[in-house]
Order: C-alpha cells, then structure tokens, then sequence
C-alpha cells in the first residue's frame, strides 16, 4: 500500500491524496452529506486524515502534536501502518498525576502499567496496547457503543488484516443526523412500501428535523409494531412520531386500536 507520509514533530500523517482507498472524509460530510440509503457504516463517515505516530515518538513530540491537530489520542502504527497502540491524554497525564500525588503523599507510588506509564519517555511505554479498533463495515451503532463501554472519544479505524485506514470520533458519528428531511422520509416510505404495505397510499411519512411522523391506517396491529421497528432503525431519525391505527386485535373489548403519537 503506497501512502504519502510527512513528519511533524516526531509523528506521520496520512492523507487522502496519500491513495488510501476508503469513503469521503467526515470533513466532507458534516456542512451537509450527500443522500445515501441503507444502513450507515463507519466507513461512511470516518476520516482518511489519519494523524498518527511511531512507537519510537517521544513525550514532548506527542503532546505537541496533539496541541496542534487538537486531538485527545493519537494512534501508535507500524512501519507497515499496523495500530500497535494508543496514546491518549489519560496516558499523557499519568506523568503529571505521579507528581502531584507523590508531592503530596510522602512515599506513595504508581504500580505497574500506570507507572510505566508515569516514566516512559517514548510512545512504546506510553501507549495502551492493545488497542480497541473497529472496522470500516461496522455500522455507526457498533461505533457508539464500543466508545461508550470504554470511554473514549475516537477509534482508529483498521482493515482485515489490522491496518489503520482512518479514525473515527464521537462528532463523526453524528453526521447521520445531518441528513436531510427529504431523504429520511424517501427512505422510511421506501422501506415501509418494500416490507410492510400493501397499498403505499394508506401510510403517510413526513420529517421535520430528523422527527418522523407516521400517519395512517394499517391492516393489523402486527404490521403496525413492524412498521415502527423498521423506521426506528432508520440511520438520521432523532425520534418516531407514530399516528397509525390498526385494527383491533381479536377478543379486544371494544373500540378501535392504535399506539397515541
């Protein structure tokens, strides 16, 4: 894989006019992203502006680098841009925490990866390995998680054979719901004709800043509850406003059916 690379203080970034193969850059997606269907994955929206550092970078050159890209980590890779590792403020900081801690309780110590961390000098003792990843195909739900259960703002984003093709954050993850009205309601009626209706004119689906609204009657309540999971699922949606009827399930005492908006 031929990539242009440049240094800046001690760390490597790779571009996107480096011919790494991979989706637009979330740079190109957040003012507003172009109409897509389907499900969305982190391929979609991650960046292929990968700043990144070898394991032989030193402290001082890291943390200069995060100062200037704004970054809270930095991913460690190989020559061959292999993820050996992350290098995020939390490990940056572990220096500073041995000596305020130490100043203050007299014969207090760091033990083990915490205090290699407090004296490494270099990305190879700084950094947490091995790193969480995640791959391009994974859908942006998958990304959410795996950020929230480890508590991190950003995950390199590695190939099969676990090498970096871009990093995906928190703000990346959001471009779904950027995402114009017309084309999440072209989509939800689209999904709602292929799957649930029988008749496309007995639904009517609007948006109105990522709110669908679902009106109308449906033959039972089973297609009603499918409708709803469908759309729910739905990549942009911020909520399902849901005003379709259904006829009463058998032996329901009296009356019609329907879940209130």
């Amino acid at each position: 894989m031929t990539q242009q690379t440049h240094e800046i203080h001690g760390g490597i970034t790779m571009n996107e006019s480096g011919g790494v193969p991979g989706p637009r850059s979330a740079s190109a997606i957040m003012p507003g992203p172009t109409r897509h269907s389907g499900r969305w994955h982190v391929g979609d929206v991650m960046s292929n502006n990968v700043v990144a550092v070898s394991e032989h970078a030193r402290y001082r050159q890291i943390v200069e680098l995060l100062h200037e890209q704004r970054l809270t980590a930095v991913p460690v890779v190989s020559a061959d841009w292999r993820v050996l590792g992350v290098v995020s403020e939390a490990d940056l900081l572990r220096k500073q925490e041995r000596r305020e801690r130490t100043d203050r309780t007299p014969g207090w110590q760091l033990r083990g990866a915490a205090r290699t961390k407090a004296e490494a000098q270099t990305a190879k003792g700084l950094m947490t390995s091995p790193a969480i990843t995640i791959g391009p195909g994974e859908l942006l739900g998958t990304a959410a998680r795996v950020m929230g259960a480890h508590h991190i703002n950003q995950l390199p984003v590695v190939d099969a054979d676990g090498r970096v093709r871009g990093v995906v954050s928190r703000t990346d993850l959001l471009a779904a719901y950027l995402r114009s009205d017309e084309d999440i309601a072209a989509e939800a009626t689209g999904v709602l004709t292929a799957v649930v209706l029988a008749d496309p004119s007995a639904i009517r689906v609007t948006s109105h800043g990522g709110v669908l609204t679902l009106a109308g009657r449906l033959g039972s309540q089973e297609q009603l509850d499918q409708a709803l999971r469908l759309v729910e699922r739905i990549d942009g949606v911020v909520y399902v406003a849901n005003k379709l009827h259904a006829p009463p399930p058998e032996n329901w005492p009296g009356g019609g059916y329907h879940i209130p908006a």
